[in-house]
């Protein structure tokens, strides 16, 4: 099970980024993998995560356009892609565009 309460079937590592200065000063490396949901309902604990939504394709691809002209959160304060430099960006840039 996933952090956000969804259940997880196959999982696939997609890369790795570095992360220089993680939890208590330490060097860490963050991996991005793609998931096959298995169930669709949300249940998280607001105490480890702020919010968690489903998005579609359409939502998603204008936002991708705005991290990547560096336009990161205009439209919408509350959902931003992170910047090209982050591997969370390709993850989404990636499922943007293609069709599982």
């Amino acid at each position: 099970m996933e952090e956000s309460g969804i259940q997880v079937g196959e999982v696939e590592l997609v890369g790795s980024q570095a992360w220089p200065i993680g939890a208590g000063g330490h060097s860490e490396l963050m991996l991005g993998c793609f998931g096959q949901a298995e169930s669709h309902e949300i249940q998280f604990d607001p105490e480890e995560m702020a919010d968690v939504r489903w998005f579609t394709r359409e939502q998603v691809k204008p936002l991708l356009e705005q991290s990547v002209a560096g336009n990161q959160g205009v439209g919408s304060a509350d959902l931003v892609v992170p910047p090209p430099y982050a591997i969370a960006h390709h993850l989404i840039q990636h499922l943007s565009l293609t069709h599982i």
